[in-house]
């Protein structure tokens, strides 16, 4: 094996570097004399080299958020909006449909006209709560679950340590972004 520049930290060689990762071991960070030792035989990376996916692989996830997932949600905020802004005139619509046809009955009738608007009415309040309900679900999933996903891999990425980008890669194999489920009328 080729010597590395080792990375500080040993707990059970002191003043001996990380230069390994024993993949046997759960990607195990080990220096030179740990490779003798106890990880004789088993199935060992560079460090460098481990790091290297990982950043990776960090890269492919902060890809994923930049270029999909925070588009995707944005482009469900918006289309959100504008498929309940439609159904908003709609319903606006049909409720002047009702009263004129009401005003052209009988006073029998005037009763269930009352009625339909009411329900009408109820179910535009209720679309425009439904609509605002899934904006705040998507604008909370967006601001508290996207962007500080891809903050944390910037981050990671440009300022963090080995043993960071190890817990990240690990944390984003195990979690992945699911978009919150949406209300519907």
């Amino acid at each position: 094996m080729a010597a590395q520049t080792p990375v500080p930290g040993c707990r059970e060689h002191r003043g001996l570097g990380f230069v390994y990762v024993c993949k046997t071991c759960n990607n195990d960070l080990i220096c030179m004399d740990c490779v003798v030792g106890r990880h004789n035989k088993h199935d060992l990376v560079k460090l460098t080299e481990f790091v290297s996916e990982q950043t990776r692989q960090i890269q492919q996830y902060e890809d994923k958020l930049s270029k999909s997932d925070i588009p995707k949600v944005e482009s469900d905020i918006k289309e959100n909006e504008e498929n309940f802004k439609e159904s908003s005139k709609e319903f606006r619509q049909i409720i002047n449909d009702i009263k004129h046809h009401g005003e052209e009955m009988k006073k029998e009738i005037d009763l269930l006209t009352d009625r339909l608007v009411k329900l009408c009415r109820n179910l535009e309040k209720m679309n425009e709560e439904i609509k605002e309900k899934n904006k705040n679900v998507l604008t909370k999933y967006l601001t508290e679950e996207l962007r500080p996903q891809l903050d944390k891999c910037q981050r990671v990425r440009t300022f963090g340590t080995n043993n960071d980008a190890k817990a990240l890669a690990k944390e984003i194999r195990n979690t992945g972004p699911t978009t919150p489920p949406l209300v519907t009328t």
